[in-house]
């Protein structure tokens, strides 16, 4: 656990730090107009993992534009 969290660290440190925050927040954009005509969800998307984006970032700005599942 110590490794990977120390490799998060490491990749965190080296992207860069206005890359990643513009791409989420298109991401944010993009999921929020999910449906509508000429959205770009998925080239957001793909551009936040492009821009080193963790999956626990992605789904952060993925759970607060469309809430978190909870199983009945």
């Amino acid at each position: 656990e110590r490794e990977q969290v120390a490799r998060l660290g490491d990749a965190r440190a080296r992207r860069h730090a206005e890359t990643i925050s513009n791409a989420l927040a298109a991401l944010r954009v993009a999921a929020s107009a999910l449906g509508t005509p000429g959205g770009a969800f998925m080239d957001c998307l793909i551009d936040a993992v492009r821009a080193r984006g963790t999956v626990g970032e992605i789904s952060d700005v993925l759970e607060s534009v469309f809430g978190r599942h909870r199983s009945s």
